[in-house]
């Protein structure tokens, strides 16, 4: 047998320390290829375990405070070990947290940190840039402990360590920054958004402001013409009746054909007078409701008729429908309450509620036929009546699209609406809650089925203290 010389002891060490570095430079190479921090951690450790040889490694990094660490155990080969891992430990506290502070390795031995018994703890600071990361440190129970060759060995393993952590640090604050400016902006375009509505739902209301001072200023001078309409319709009537009384002898006197003929010319004219005092007066009552709503709400209380007030909102909401859209067909079902007596209120606020309920009911129902396949389908609005006590129910039912119930709690909402763009404020229905509730003590709910009807219920309480 060959005898063993010096020269052969040195090649070896030759060749185990060539080895560790080849190692380590493969371990360099994964750590710079790695793109999960966690995953580095687990897969560089583990490698590096052969070129170092230990039994546990642990990990401290410094946290914003600069004055505590985060703890925990990468590798532990014993079995029966539980990792370590901790949270918020002060600098001063452990072994860990005092190479920190120092920035120094150390080596001690004897079991001084939480080791369970390790023999030799060899710590190493986690630096790049001059910044202090944390620390890391390497646990072996061999006899011998570390050597000052394994010391060297792990300096470039830390410090590549070191410089990953810190990469991935940068980079996750750089992703926390940049996905509070993704949200900040996402937050700012709704704000903008919201003010861009806002300010569309601002020039709406002036538009309508200015609208309704239109709209009065024809209605007056409507009403004037109107006036002489109705007025000379039934001074006509009177003087048709006086042409009779007169012109009687001279008709008896003719004969029968001709009393029948000029009979029926008499009652033609008498009824045509009749039909145009009657829609004078309708129009008139139109053109009253127009008046009353252009001046705005006033809260001014006095005792009306709720069916009168009701029918006058369902007319004007139709014939404001028919204006809007000549094409505008829909069926109105009434069902008013016979035995209803006076009830006080405000009636320029009430029937501005019925009028937005009313508008929102025809649009309903009318989306629904267009977007329905039914040839059959007919457009139904129904408005009821009914004397509870010492409250006045009154419920507006269309035959339309119904509310999704998703959305049904922002019905009342200011500036909530389903209706396309430019085609509905959102205000409607916020301001009759407000009329309802708060100006009158009375309560509004909503009922609905998607694709069926939907139906609203105002109650109003007979007696009602501010």
């Amino acid at each position: 047998m060959a005898e063993r010389t010096p020269a052969d002891a040195e090649l070896r060490q030759l060749r185990a320390q060539a080895a560790r570095n080849a190692l380590l430079s493969e371990v360099v190479l994964l750590i710079a290829r790695t793109s999960s921090l966690d995953r580095l951690l687990s897969d560089a450790v583990n490698r590096f375990k052969w070129a170092l040889d230990f039994e546990c490694c642990r990990l401290a990094l410094v946290r914003g405070d600069g004055a505590t660490y985060d703890f925990q155990t990468l590798l532990e080969t014993r079995r029966g070990v539980d990792k370590l891992a901790q949270t918020a430990v002060p600098l001063a506290q452990g072994l860990l947290g005092k190479v920190i502070a120092s920035r120094r390795v150390a080596l001690v031995g004897g079991g001084e940190p939480p080791d369970e018994g390790l023999g030799t703890v060899l710590v190493l600071p986690l630096t790049a840039f001059d910044k202090i990361l944390g620390s890391v440190s390497f646990a072996t129970v061999r006899d011998n402990g570390f050597t000052a060759d394994d010391i060297k060995i792990a300096q470039p393993f830390v410090t590549h360590l070191a410089l990953a952590i810190d990469r991935w640090q940068q980079t996750a604050a750089l992703q926390r920054a940049n996905e509070s400016l993704v949200a900040e902006k996402e937050r700012a375009e709704r704000a903008l958004a919201d003010l861009t509505q806002a300010q569309a739902n601002l020039i709406q209301a002036e538009k309508m402001a200015s609208l309704g001072q239109l709209t009065a200023g024809i209605a007056h001078e409507i009403k004037n013409p109107l006036n002489f309409v109705n007025n000379f319709a039934g001074l006509s009537v009177e003087l048709l009746d006086e042409l009779k009384e007169s012109a009687a002898p001279a008709i008896a006197a003719l004969d029968a054909d001709k009393r029948a003929e000029i009979g029926e010319t008499l009652a033609m004219l008498t009824g045509n007078l009749e039909k145009i005092g009657e829609h004078g007066r309708r129009a008139d009552n139109i053109v009253k409701s127009m008046l009353e709503h252009s001046r705005g709400v006033t809260g001014e209380r006095r005792t009306v008729n709720l069916n009168d007030l009701v029918e006058e909102a369902l007319n004007l909401s139709y014939h404001g429908a028919r204006a809007h859209d000549p094409s505008f067909e829909i069926t109105l079902e009434r069902d008013y309450g016979g035995d209803l007596a006076p009830i006080e209120l405000a009636p320029q606020e009430i029937s501005r509620v019925f009028i937005n309920l009313l508008g929102n009911g025809f649009y309903a129902a009318t989306r629904r036929q267009k977007e329905s396949a039914d040839a059959d389908f007919r457009p139904t609005v129904t408005v009821a009546t009914r004397e509870l006590g010492g409250t006045i129910e009154i419920r507006v039912r269309d035959n339309g699209t119904g509310i999704p119930p998703e959305i049904k709690d922002k019905l009342f909402e200011p500036f909530f609406t389903t209706k396309p763009t430019g085609e509905g404020t959102g205000l409607g229905l916020s301001i009759s809650y407000d009329i309802v509730t708060q100006q009158h003590g009375g309560t509004i709910e909503v009922d609905s089925r998607v694709g069926e009807f939907t139906e609203f219920t105002v109650r109003l309480p007979r007696a009602h203290r501010a």
